[in-house]
């Protein structure tokens, strides 16, 4: 190559190079994820709060981690079964209750999560906290919430049922306070299992098609449904304490939900990544079109450089 044509190429192919690799590192800086060390069977889901859920029912353990700071546990019991109650009639369960509780950043945590009828606990040293279970329909329903003492549906952790119409759940936002780990939390749990009825006056011609009223539910309920006289009961969702479903006529009933406990906390040093920055070739803001007109420019300055040294290598050649 003529020596007038090195000095060029090289410098072009410096530059590019530059270029393209200063805005590339910086770049992948700037999008690097700011990461929680979370520990074992816990995830991050926001950039300060990790969550370790138990929906398995039984007894496990969870033990904070050692720069753990403030922590906070989900209890959810769980729901009670649809079953024959008063007068052998079919009534569904009873929701499990819904609560937030405070722990220690210290301590072996004992966490229960209880099957349908079976309340669901945290134990931490002398601190027993406790979600207690929905009832079952074969209680009174009296004692059991329901919003009538015919075509009862059950009732929810927040609220009594209306006839067939299961009682409302606990939308978790709405137990906490303002600072709660738990805030702005939507999720809903704890709803009333629904029940169905027909309009029966004793005097239905043979084969004449029942009027049925299906009831309806919420946040975990069982649900009822109908077609062509066929009744279909629907346990409740697993792992949100709701209540199962019931036929009034028949008696039958579906099983509640099982319970949760869900443990979210803060960390004390909550970034395990740094963020490396670094002096940026220009006075720009650091935006996404910007960085891309700086690799446009890298990889033009490179394309320019190898041209000009291919042209001097055919000359020389030549």
């Amino acid at each position: 190559m003529p020596t007038f044509l090195r000095r060029p190429s090289r410098i072009a192919l410096a530059s590019g190079t530059l270029i393209t690799g200063t805005v590339g590192f910086s770049s992948a800086a700037l999008a690097g994820p700011n990461t929680l060390d979370c520990g074992p069977n816990a995830t991050q889901i926001s950039p300060s709060v990790c969550e370790a859920n138990f929906t398995t029912t039984g007894t496990s353990t969870w033990t904070p981690p050692a720069n753990a700071a403030s922590v906070e546990a989900l209890l959810v019991g769980g729901g009670g079964d649809g079953a024959p109650g008063l007068f052998n009639a079919g009534y569904g369960g009873e929701g499990g209750q819904v609560k937030v509780v405070t722990l220690s950043n210290t301590g072996e945590v004992t966490v229960s999560v209880g099957l349908d009828a079976v309340a669901s606990s945290v134990a931490q040293g002398s601190n027993t906290q406790e979600a207690k279970a929905g009832k079952n329909g074969s209680e009174s329903p009296t004692t059991n919430g329901y919003g009538s003492d015919f075509d009862g549906a059950g009732a929810g952790a927040g609220g009594s049922a209306s006839n067939r119409t299961a009682g409302t759940g606990v939308v978790v936002n709405s137990i906490v306070s303002a600072g709660s780990l738990f805030s702005g939390d939507n999720d809903c749990f704890g709803g009333g299992g629904a029940a169905i009825s027909y309009n029966y006056n004793g005097n239905l011609p043979v084969g004449q098609q029942y009027e049925w009223f299906p009831g309806t539910s919420t946040c975990g309920g069982g649900t009822v449904s109908e077609t062509n006289d066929v009744v279909t009961l629907s346990d409740a969702a697993a792992g949100q304490g709701g209540g199962g479903s019931a036929n009034f006529i028949t008696g039958d009933g579906a099983h509640g939900g099982s319970g949760r406990v869900t443990i979210r906390f803060t960390l004390t040093t909550p970034s395990t990544s740094t963020t490396t920055t670094t002096t940026q070739p220009t006075t720009l803001p650091h935006t996404g079109s910007n960085v891309r007109s700086l690799l446009s420019l890298g990889s033009l300055l490179v394309m320019c450089g190898s041209l000009v040294a291919l042209v001097g290598r055919r000359r020389t050649k030549a």
